[in-house]
């Protein structure tokens, strides 16, 4: 699971980031529940629900980055596959890129680990979990986790990467992306972005802006932010936010996406 910590020195904490050899992706860690819609590895990938409670973070916690959105149609016959999808400029970042879901809400306990190429895709079956359980698209989310990759072909640091999830095989498209974070001391935060090497806006406690309010009827301190098409290329999102009780904006903190 990938989180960030609160409180001073603030940093992006990456947990399970090595890489995983292909048909071994699942996470130890995660306990299956019992019967067929339990955790385990699936021809897709490593999909299913868990028993155990996670501790929750404090700081900032990656729920989904998705173009456009999740959509789906939990009684359409249509939309019982998904394609995956992610383009980055295999150039830049390694060409595997990690697929990690999460719920979207704290006490529900799914998981999806897989991976897909950047020339292909992955075709996520709806029928194995997310229908038998009822998950409709507003309960979870996907993101993308990618390596840098540098001049000399060496792998860097991970990377969130967008992900793109149609229902048909084709693709493309400047949708906006995406991002759903959650925060679950957080009255309301505010986001900014830049590429690296440009300057960073100018923020204080008080001027913060676009402010985003907590989704409709969670409780749990998860939030939807909205990123208009950005430069290909890595950007610096910047995520401040108002703790419940006051009135001051905290430090930021830092997530490295990918847009494409």
């Amino acid at each position: 699971m990938l989180r960030a910590a609160g409180g001073r020195g603030l940093a992006i904490l990456l947990v399970a980031l090595a890489p995983r050899p292909a048909g071994a992706q699942c996470d130890a860690s995660v306990k299956p529940a019992p019967g067929e819609v339990g955790y385990k590895k699936r021809p897709y990938a490593c999909e299913g629900m868990y028993v155990g409670l996670q501790s929750a973070p404090v700081g900032v916690q990656v729920v989904s980055l998705v173009r456009g959105s999740l959509r789906y149609g939990k009684d359409s016959p249509s939309d019982s596959v998904l394609y995956v999808k992610a383009r980055p400029n295999v150039a830049r970042l390694d060409p595997e890129v990690r697929v990690i879901g999460r719920a979207r809400q704290a006490n529900l306990h799914w998981a999806l680990d897989g991976s897909v190429r950047v020339d292909s895709q992955m075709l996520w079956n709806l029928r194995t979990v997310v229908k038998p359980m009822d998950l409709d698209s507003g309960k979870i989310g996907v993101y993308g986790l990618a390596k840098r990759r540098g001049p000399d072909g060496s792998l860097g640091g991970p990377i969130f990467v967008p992900l793109e999830i149609t229902r048909a095989r084709t693709a493309g498209g400047t949708e906006p992306v995406e991002l759903i974070v959650r925060v679950p001391l957080a009255a309301e935060l505010c986001w900014s972005a830049h590429q690296p090497g440009t300057p960073r806006p100018v923020a204080t406690t008080t001027t913060c802006e676009p402010r985003v309010r907590p989704i409709d009827g969670n409780a749990d301190g998860y939030f939807r932010i909205v990123i208009p098409p950005q430069p290909e290329g890595e950007h610096q999102l910047a995520i401040r936010w108002r703790p419940r009780g006051t009135h001051a904006f905290g430090r930021p903190v830092h997530l490295s996406i990918y847009f494409w």
